[in-house]
């Protein structure tokens, strides 16, 4: 297994404030590995949930039940936006500002709901959720996925809006947080487990095991089966593969490494992070 290191130099300051403001960095170069930050004091930002992508901007929820939700799509002009309020407490988020975000929790933590443009500002609802959610994944143009246990399900039509359980091809560990969409599958991880598998087609269920860079407890995963993962630790530091087949794990090391508390991006435009 090849693990190269990749040393970023650039500062990277975090603060806790009286008020849930949380600090906003990202990376768009691993050649040029210096993390910039992004005004997030003069909007009051509280990032307890985060997705999206650096090319399109983040999604990020806190406040309220997680309730207030705020995107970004221009990290310079640190133009942050406030969509609606989903009416319900928010206990996971996924999409991107491409095509709008997905929220889901509920008091029955078994609702999905989907805002698919920002101009019309509005939620739709889906079908309930064969299961309690225990995590999210996936965007609104092919679909969410949802897991509970080692249990995954996925929309992949909002037209139809049916629920597609893997029952059949549970995945084989129990999973602590999941990323992908469903074009190209999704990503498991076991958390303390340290143990990561994904599984490009959902007709035939084959989950397969891929080896992680260290030993230790995953604590963020983002990504997807084309342009390959990113992976947290609880020892803060943050690792990449590109290439399943070449195991090729790299390493981003901050040198003084922060806590990264919430994690999204992909290897095309890097990682974002949140730190509260």
């Amino acid at each position: 297994m090849l693990i190269n290191k990749i040393i970023g130099l650039g500062a990277l300051a975090f603060s806790v404030s009286s008020f849930a403001v949380s600090d906003f960095s990202y990376l768009s170069s691993y050649a040029n590995p210096f993390w910039s930050s992004v005004d997030t004091q003069s909007k009051s930002v509280d990032c307890q949930l985060l997705t999206g992508e650096n090319s399109k901007g983040v999604i990020v929820a806190g406040e309220n039940e997680n309730r207030t939700i705020k995107y970004i799509t221009s990290y310079a002009a640190a133009n942050w936006k406030q969509v609606s309020d989903p009416e319900i407490p928010v206990t996971f988020l996924a999409g991107e500002n491409g095509k709008g975000a997905i929220v889901a929790g509920g008091y029955d933590a078994r609702t999905v709901k989907y805002m698919n443009s920002y101009s019309r500002n509005t939620w739709a609802t889906l079908s309930q959720a064969p299961f309690e959610i225990q995590g999210l994944a996936g965007n609104n143009s092919k679909g969410p996925i949802i897991y509970n246990g080692r249990q995954v399900a996925y929309m992949n039509s909002y037209a139809n809006n049916q629920w597609k359980t893997l029952s059949q091809k549970p995945a084989p560990f129990d999973i602590a947080g999941i990323t992908g969409e469903n074009g190209k599958g999704a990503i498991v991880h076991s958390g303390s487990g340290n143990q990561i598998a994904y599984i490009t087609n959902y007709s035939n269920g084959l989950w397969n095991i891929l080896p992680t860079p260290i030993a230790g407890t995953i604590t963020g995963i983002s990504g997807n089966n084309g342009s390959g993962l990113l992976v947290s630790y609880d020892s803060g530091e943050l690792f990449y593969i590109t290439s399943y087949a070449a195991q090729n794990w790299q390493l981003v090391d901050y040198r003084s490494s922060p806590q990264i508390d919430h994690l999204t991006g992909n290897n095309n435009n890097g990682p974002a992070i949140c730190a509260n």
